[in-house]
């Protein structure tokens, strides 16, 4: 075998290793950060098992943090442009797997005492507008606890303001508090609490949320949905 045909190949070997490692980060932070809100939204809503689940979390959370060391570096060495809930959870994976599953232990024995009071869904209700007209229009007011983006979050921008934003991201949560703030400033607020970003809609007068911080400002200051008509596919 000549040399260069070597050196092919061990530059495809590299550059394998390397789109591996930085799938196995991203896949990592999505399963540690999804397993991290399964426990939550399970355990946290239910009044019974909340403390000994909490108890279990922090616990073997603690535990894990020595192993955190090397995902850490992991995660910064092969997934360093990363940003957000994923990319945080991949560098804490080992806490938070062995956070949940301690948690869900001393839990889950409780957990059957708290059914008649158990509400999974009582986090993911925005708070209504104020009545008697306190909400200004074209203003959002709203206070989400651990809420789902697509299901909870972006229809109160429809809602009260007639701003619809189609989602294109992962799943995500947030918790924030919003109380007549204008609709613009209140989704670029969203947007920094997710670390995603927008794009123009292929549909006039929508935007799309995808992956991935920008600062949304820009787009914004110049969109209007009542009088959109130049639909663009915007870029991933």
């Amino acid at each position: 075998m000549t040399p260069a045909r070597r050196r092919a190949r061990a530059h495809v070997a590299v550059a394998t290793a390397l789109a591996c490692a930085i799938g196995g980060c991203r896949a990592t932070g999505h399963a540690a950060n999804s397993y991290f809100d399964f426990g939550g939204r399970t355990f946290t809503t239910n009044p019974v098992s909340i403390f000994p689940y909490c108890l279990g979390f922090g616990l073997f959370f603690i535990a894990g943090l020595p192993l955190d060391i090397f995902s850490a570096i992991a995660t910064a060495t092969f997934w360093s442009e990363g940003v957000g809930e994923e990319h945080q959870a991949a560098a804490l994976a080992p806490s938070i797997f062995l956070g949940v599953s301690g948690g869900i232990i001393l839990g889950a024995p409780f957990f059957p005492f708290g059914l008649p009071w158990w509400n999974p869904d009582a986090d993911d209700e925005p708070t209504q507008a104020p009545k008697d007209g306190a909400r200004e229009p074209g203003k959002i007011t709203s206070d989400w606890k651990q809420a789902d983006l697509e299901t909870s979050v972006l229809p109160v921008f429809a809602k009260q303001a007639g701003v619809v934003v189609e989602y294109r991201a992962h799943p995500h949560r947030i918790t924030l508090a919003l109380s007549n703030v204008p609709w613009r400033e209140a989704l670029a607020r969203v947007c920094d609490s997710a670390q995603t970003h927008l794009v123009r809609a292929s549909s006039p007068g929508r935007l799309e949320m995808r992956n991935d911080y920008e600062d949304p400002g820009p787009l914004l200051k110049g969109f209007d949905p009542e009088k959109d008509d130049s639909p663009r596919a915007g870029g991933g």
